[in-house]
C-alpha cells in the first residue's frame, strides 16, 4: 500500500491498493459513514421515449459512496463496499441510489473518514511498511502443500499429490522420490516465476528434508540458496498445522506478529484462571472499563472488530482507549490464538486497575 496524501486535520487519505493484504487492512480502516471515492463500473439506462427505460452499456466512472457496509473474505482479491452514491457524473442520474464498489489490486482510492482514530493511522503505517512475503512448502509422503505466508495469515494455494504409493514395488525408493521431488521443485519454480517471494520455507520430516536438500544441491543450486528448511513430524496439511502452533514460524516471519499475539492470548487465559480483576472479557465489560479510562491493552479479533464497527459500537471504545493511552491490538481470526480469543467473545482488555 502506498499513501499518496494524508491530511489528518481534514481526515482524508488517498491510497494506492497494491495487493490482497492491502484490501484486508482497508476493510479494518473503513467505517460506516465514511465516504470513499474510486473508479467503478455502472450500467447506464436509456429512455426509449415510449415510457420504457432499458439497460444500456456499462461505463467506467469515478464515483463517491457514503459507506454502509464493507464485505471482505480473507485471501480473496476483492473488497466490496456498499453505500449510497454522493458523487457521480450527472448523466447517470444515480445520486442517492445504492451502488457497490468492488476494489481489487491495483486501485486508487480516496477516503474521507468520519473519525480518524490513532489506531487507523497505526494500521496505515503497518500496511505501508516493507514486509516479507514467503512461499511455504510442506512436504509429506502423500502430498506437498503450497502456501503463502503474509500479514493476513497462511493462504493454502495448491496441493501436489506424490503418487509414491503406486509404483514402489516396481521401482526403487530413490527413483520414486526423485520423480516426486522433481515435480515439487518444478512447482516452486512456477511460483517464483509468477510472483516475487523473499523466502522459500520448506518444512518436512527429516528423511524427506535431506532427500530434497540433496536433490536441490544437484539440480537447483539457486533454489537451495534461498530456501530455509524446517523440521515437522508430519508433512502435508498436518505439517502446516504443526508449524502454526510453533514459535519457530513466528521467529522466521516476525512481521506477522504471531508470537506476540499468541503470548497475549495465553496471558488472557492465565489471568482468567487466576481470576485476575485487572482483566475485562467480553464486549460489555470492555466498554465499561474503557469508559472509566482503565484499559491498558485492548485485544480484539479482526472479525469482532468489524462486527462492532457494523453495529457502530467500536468508535466509543477506541476513543476511550486512546484517551487513556492504551494500546489496541487486532489479531487474526485465522490463527489458533485468534480462535481461542473468539471462544470468549472475541474481545478482552488488560486494565490499569480493577473495575467492579
Amino acid at each position: 500500500m502506498k499513501i499518496k496524501e494524508l491530511n489528518i486535520k481534514e481526515k482524508t487519505v488517498e491510497l494506492v491498493i497494491e495487493d490482497k493484504e492491502d484490501l484486508y487492512y482497508l476493510s479494518l480502516i473503513l467505517d460506516k459513514g465514511d465516504v470513499i471515492y474510486s473508479w467503478t463500473w455502472r450500467q447506464t439506462r436509456v429512455d426509449t421515449g415510449l415510457g420504457k427505460v432499458e439497460k444500456g452499456e456499462r461505463v467506467k466512472v469515478y464515483m463517491g459512496l457514503l459507506v454502509e457496509k464493507v464485505e471482505f473474505q480473507r485471501f480473496t482479491d476483492r473488497l466490496r463496499i456498499l453505500g449510497k452514491v454522493v458523487e457521480a457524473p450527472e448523466y447517470l442520474h444515480v445520486k442517492g441510489r445504492y451502488h457497490a464498489i468492488s476494489l481489487q489490486p491495483v486501485a486508487e482510492v480516496k477516503i474521507v473518514k468520519k473519525e480518524l482514530h490513532q489506531l487507523y493511522l497505526k494500521l496505515l503505517d503497518e500496511a505501508t511498511r516493507r514486509t516479507y512475503k514467503n512461499l511455504l512448502i510442506c512436504l509429506g509422503d502423500q502430498e506437498a502443500v503450497f502456501g503463502v505466508l503474509s500479514r493476513g495469515g497462511i493462504e493454502i494455494v495448491s496441493t501436489l499429490l506424490s503418487r509414491l504409493s503406486k509404483n514402489l514395488k516396481k521401482r526403487s525408493y530413490a527413483d520414486e522420490y526423485r520423480e516426486y521431488l522433481a515435480d515439487v521443485a518444478s512447482e516452486i519454480k512456477k511460483f517464483l516465476h509468477r510472483e516475487r517471494y523473499d523466502r522459500v520455507i520448506v518444512a518436512a520430516p527429516r528423511f524427506l528434508q535431506e532427500l530434497f536438500r540433496s536433490y536441490l544441491a544437484e539440480k537447483h543450486k539457486d533454489l537451495l540458496k534461498t530456501a530455509i528448511f524446517l523440521h515437522v513430524e508430519e508433512g502435508g496439511m498436518a505439517g502446516v498445522y504443526e508449524l502454526v502452533r510453533r514459535d519457530e514460524l513466528a521467529d522466521l516471519v516476525k512481521e506477522l506478529r504471531l508470537d506476540y499475539e499468541k503470548r497475549l492470548i495465553e496471558n488472557i487465559f492465565t489471568s482468567l484462571e487466576k481470576e485476575d480483576k485487572r482483566l475485562a472479557v467480553g464486549e460489555k465489560e470492555v466498554l465499561q472499563a474503557s469508559r472509566l479510562g482503565a484499559v491498558q491493552k485492548l485485544i480484539v479479533t479482526d472479525i469482532k472488530f468489524i462486527e462492532l464497527k457494523e453495529e457502530e459500537k467500536i468508535s466509543e471504545i477506541l476513543e476511550n482507549v486512546e484517551k487513556s493511552r492504551g494500546e489496541i491490538v487486532i489479531v487474526s481470526s485465522e490463527h489458533e490464538h485468534g480462535i481461542k480469543l473468539k471462544s470468549i467473545g472475541g474481545v478482552a482488555a488488560f486494565l490499569y486497575f480493577p473495575v467492579d
